[in-house]
């Protein structure tokens, strides 16, 4: 997998419209712990990119414990506008103290939001991006 970078990252805190809810900050390309309410989104602004993209998104383990591998959402778009991505299959692994949620995905645009379905706070503390 070739590594795909993310120019910038932002929080949607209670993203009750997610075809059309945006960050009010962005961030540098350097995720913290960040930890997702249910209803809450991560949208990171990919760097440019043809074909599927491959995620994999690192959690704490404790936060991630009872939760399904589909916990969170995928919305595409242009950072203005989103349309979810049907047909995404997760998968869920442990890492040591990271829960590990890992996806394919085809037909991303310049940005990805992730929103968190889980029944409780989940801490995430890394994304990577590639392409195959």
């Amino acid at each position: 997998m070739a590594q795909l970078a993310y120019r910038s990252w932002g929080l949607v805190p209670a993203d009750a419209d997610p075809s059309a809810g945006v960050p009010s900050a962005t961030r540098p390309p350097m995720l913290t712990a960040v930890a997702m309410d249910r209803g809450g989104s991560l949208v990171f602004e990919l760097a440019p990119h043809q074909g599927a993209v491959e995620l994999r998104l690192e959690t704490t383990a404790l936060s991630a414990e009872g939760k399904a591998a589909d916990s969170f959402e995928v919305h595409t778009g242009d950072g203005q506008t989103y349309q979810p991505l049907a047909g995404v299959q997760w998968d869920k692994g442990t890492e040591g103290m990271n829960g590990i949620f890992t996806c394919s995905l085809s037909g991303v645009g310049t940005h990805l939001k992730l929103r968190s379905r889980a029944t409780a706070d989940i801490i995430v503390t890394g994304a990577q991006f590639g392409t195959p």
